[in-house]
């Protein structure tokens, strides 16, 4: 799309700013009036024209629901009436800003309603009384946390606040990314050029709309805070003349620093600060938590105390996509709760994203069910598997590892060559200065990364080299190796390509896209990305003009709150098992407006099982909030939720959460689905014998349900069986020790226990359906979708599942489409079709087999059995060993899953197990996890 197209749109979003969904005449319209303007000189082609009226259609289908949060009770709301009081002069100049920036009305007006939400629950910086509050925002990935909260920090500069501290992550590149934010923001000036905005006549992004509403900036785009900057800016604070912003990294010393010129400048006779004080901590489960005891706190949480108590009226939020940490914070700890620690007690909202967002959900969860009940994200298409890249570069290796020398996998090579084919389709497209990046994300030390850039670099290189030789000679340029490989790729990854149904944009011929690589690949940068050089290397701003097109490769300098502009290509190959740290890897998440469809994430089939579970997690984390503020809960009550559910102990790192000795293991089964994803391989026959002889009992015994037109279910299934049949056959079905909240013996004795809820049962028996490729089938009869099976006699098709197998350890961690050995449409085992559409229409998000069991819901519990068929995803990439495997295992292998109903009462069932170091790395291995020889002044901590 060229500049003159982008000019239009932008005005046409502007003129129609106050039409939710405009009709197509009317875009075309404006589109009309808009190409023929002064303001675009030369017009825009019929062709021009049509292209941007099908943009302007996607962009005004965005939609975005309502956030939701709980807060305490104690809390007087008071925004909302004071509004009318207040000249929101900043706040309007940002609205207009996010107007001319493109952002549509819905969404600009549910970033208002949220703001004006949290405002309420902020301390009211007009009171006479003192305040100290602490909230926290979860919002997702890449998503645009930093709108909303430079609108919140907007709105509280009108409210009457003075004083803004904005911490963001630890790396100076980070905290350059968000000072560059804030002016455009909130300061309306370049920070470099002079600290006060009042001082400076050429306005940036909101000063354009607006010179009245004056804010100062100590910190810079290029410096951090300085005490001597400080100085000279403010001085004395009781001379603060409008409000002033400090925008910093998580630095111990940079904090202290700020606490003592803040102490020493204070003239106040209370001895606190006498300035309403809004702090913003960005990242806020990042360096922010306290790891260590709360009489002795870790430093950087100590400084962030520090500042709260300085102040006279605070209010602190934090925002984050993973929440889990700040959650985790004991709510039941007098010093760290009630004291000075930073749990959000007085309130946890929930931010939503805008339709056209691409986070984990739309790639990893439920999306459109199929009528076997299982479902993939719209976004699932851009997936590919890199499991050939243990061979090159170990998922565990040391500091000295050498990447293997010879070659690189064929995985990366194929993604490298789609990220050269994706900046050709870009340029064609008329996106010619726009910026593109690909990462590499495949160790956590930077002398490894640095041998992988060098190999990239080379790679990259020799491609450039025949590139530049041959592009011009048409057909005869298919005669080297490069060009054929370049072709090849395209065919397969982009020709036609299209994402959930959508109509293919990609229809170029090869001869089009060949005349185009030169222009498109010479300029390609290879790049290592450390704490050290990422402000050097990630400067976007020195190519405004023409785009900067780069590979990056790194570690945790690309996991963390950094923005990868254009990022389109990611190849990510690391074991990290922690909810959080996993998901803050996902730089790929975002908006990828008018290049979605040439995105491509590569990953190891584990990495997609364990993403697939977090965003399950996740989801339902998101989903409990709604709940809780329907019971009227409060954020104490939320934590203590959180933190005794099943998945305690696996979502963030474990000093995060003060575990330490022996491994404890909360067991939540009320209201809950668990399923045995680990199966052992020296127990499949014996557990599908098992099986066998059970289903043949309960046949003879009750009644199939197969098919019945008033059952929610089609599959086979057995309604109201007595307890004592499952207990009987979970007792003798043998589970693998890593199903940590499986374990039959423990499941046996609740049930037991609960023997009046749960006195009778309904079970289903899951069948499989056609396989989408033949790539994906073990047989020929499984690749027609004919595979059937008898199974205690009833005649039925299994299911196919990939998996993950460790044969060292003689396991095998099954997956289906969402990566989870479960489908959530068998949950509706044993509910009727009228039980099915009051739960749909009672506001209820069903996100996974979890939430058809959730408080209020009354149903039988619910044993479903899951005759498996192994299969691989990618041949190409397996080793010999899965290949055998899936050769050798007779079909079926036989999973389980158990949901509860919800228990009112129920007591949590603790464990405490003594595991040794290869059972830990098992269970709960992460990066941060190291062995002595691993620590390096290299080494880049996830």
């Amino acid at each position: 799309m060229t500049d003159a197209q982008k000019d239009v749109m932008t005005i046409v979003q502007y003129m129609l700013g106050k039409d939710e969904n405009p009709t197509e005449e009317k875009i075309k319209e404006e589109v009309d009036k808009c190409s023929v303007s002064a303001l675009i000189p030369g017009g825009l082609t019929d062709g021009q024209k049509q292209e941007v009226i099908r943009e302007l259609q996607k962009i005004f289908q965005i939609h975005i629901d309502r956030g939701t949060y709980v807060v305490a009770k104690e809390h007087a709301p008071w925004y909302s009436s004071a509004r009318a009081e207040i000249d929101p002069k900043f706040w309007n100049r940002y609205e207009k800003y996010l107007k001319m920036s493109g952002w549509v009305l819905p969404v600009i007006r549910e970033l208002n309603s949220a703001t004006n939400e949290m405002m309420d629950e902020l301390g009211n910086p007009q009171q006479s009384g003192n305040f100290l509050v602490r909230g926290l925002c979860i919002g997702e990935v890449q998503s645009g946390k930093t709108s909303n909260y430079i609108a919140l920090i907007n709105k509280a500069a009108d409210a009457g606040y003075k004083i803004f501290i904005l911490l963001t992550g630890s790396i100076e590149k980070l905290r350059s990314q968000t000072q560059e934010r804030i002016d455009l923001g909130f300061i309306g000036a370049d920070s470099v050029s002079s600290p006060k905005s009042d001082q400076v006549s050429g306005h940036i992004g909101v000063g354009l709309y607006g010179s009245d509403a004056q804010v100062w900036t100590v910190t810079t785009r290029e410096q951090d805070f300085k005490a001597s900057t400080a100085k000279a800016i403010i001085g004395q604070l009781d001379q603060l003349k409008c409000p002033v912003i400090f925008v910093l990294k998580k630095n111990n010393r940079i904090l202290n620093n700020l606490v003592k010129w803040l102490t020493r400048n204070n003239k106040s006779a209370s001895g606190k600060i006498e300035l309403p004080m809004l702090l913003i901590d960005d990242e806020a489960d990042n360096a922010s938590i306290n790891t260590k005891t709360s009489e002795d706190p870790t430093a950087i949480n100590k400084s962030i105390r520090k500042l709260l108590e300085l102040f006279s009226k605070t209010s602190y939020v934090g925002f984050t996509a993973t929440p889990y940490a700040n959650i985790f914070i004991d709510p039941d700890s007098e010093k760290e709760m009630i004291g000075d620690d930073l749990f959000p007690e007085n309130f946890i909202y929930a931010l939503t994203t805008p339709s056209n967002y691409i986070g984990a959900k739309s790639m990893f969860l439920d999306e459109d069910e199929v009528d076997d009940g299982s479902s993939v994200g719209k976004y699932a298409c851009i997936l590919r598997d890199n499991d050939d890249c243990e061979e090159y570069l170990p998922l565990r290796h040391k500091i000295n590892f050498h990447p293997v020398k010879e070659d690189m996998p064929k995985s990366l090579k194929c993604a490298i060559l789609s990220f050269f084919l994706a900046n050709a389709i870009r340029d064609i497209r008329g996106d010619t200065k726009a910026h593109r990046t690909m990462m590499i994300n495949v160790s956590k030390f930077t002398d490894v990364q640095d041998r992988v850039k060098r190999q990239v670099y080379n790679f990259v290189e020799d491609y450039k080299n025949a590139i530049e030789s041959y592009y011009k000679m048409g057909k005869r340029a298919l005669e080297h190796e490069e060009f054929q490989n370049l072709k090849e790729v395209y065919e397969e990854e982009f020709l036609n390509f299209h994402v959930d149904g959508e109509k293919s944009r990609i229809t170029y011929s090869w001869d089009t896209i060949q005349k185009r690589l030169k222009a498109a690949v010479i300029p390609i940068q290879v790049e290592s990305i450390h704490k050290g050089n990422a402000t050097k290397k990630l400067n976007y701003d020195e190519y405004k003009e023409t785009g900067l097109r780069l590979i990056a490769v790194g570690g945790l300098s690309l996991s963390r709150g950094l923005t990868l502009e254009g990022l389109c290509t990611s190849y990510f190959y690391r074991n990290s098992k922690m909810y959080d740290t996993l998901m803050q890897m996902g730089r790929w998440f975002g908006y990828r407006n008018n290049y979605d469809d040439l995105c491509r994430v590569w990953m190891s089939d584990e990495s997609r099982n364990w993403y697939s579970q977090i965003t399950v997690a996740t989801e339902e984390l998101r989903n409990k909030i709604l709940v809780m503020r329907d019971q009227g809960k409060t954020p104490k009550d939320f934590g203590l939720c959180v933190r005794q559910d099943k998945t305690a102990l696996m979502v963030t790192a474990r000093n995060k959460m003060r575990t330490a000795g022996d491994y404890e293991r909360t067991i939540v089964i009320s209201g809950e689905v668990v399923e045995t994803k680990y199966l052992n391989t020296e127990y499949i026959d014996d557990n599908r014998d098992l099986t066998e002889d059970f289903i043949r009992e309960i046949s003879s015994q009750y009644e199939m349900q197969r098919n019945n037109d008033d059952l929610a279910l089609a599959n086979p299934q057995f309604l109201n069986v007595p307890a004592e049949k499952v207990i009987h056959y979970l007792g003798n079905y043998k589970s693998d020790l890593r199903n940590m909240d499986f374990q039959t013996e423990e499941l046996c004795r609740i049930i037991k226990d609960s023997e009046k809820e749960l006195g009778k049962w309904d079970i289903a028996i899951a069948t499989g359906r056609k396989a989408k490729s033949d790539k994906l089938a073990k047989t020929d009869a499984a690749k027609s979708g004919s595979t059937t099976i008898q199974l205690g006699g009833i005649e039925l098709s299994p299911v196919l599942r990939g998996f993950v197998y460790k044969e060292d350890q003689k396991v095998i961690q099954v997956s289906g489409a969402k990566a989870r050995l479960g489908d959530k449409g068998m949950a509706r085992a044993g509910l009727t079709k009228d039980m099915l559409q009051s739960l749909e229409s009672s506001g209820r998000k069903l996100i996974s087999e979890k939430s058809y069991f959730d408080e209020g819901i009354e149903r039988n519990p619910m044993l479903v059995i899951y005759p498996v068929e192994l299969y691989s995803r990618n041949r190409d990439n397996d080793t010999p060993e899965k290949i055998e495997l899936i050769e050798n295992t007779e079909v079926p292998v036989i999973g389980l899953s158990v949901g509860i109903p919800f228990l009112k009462g129920h007591t949590p069932v603790r464990h405490k197990y003594k595991i040794n170091k290869t059972m830990q790395r098992m269970m709960l291995e992460e990066d941060g996890d190291l062995d002595d020889d691993d620590i390096s002044e290299n080494y880049e901590e996830d």
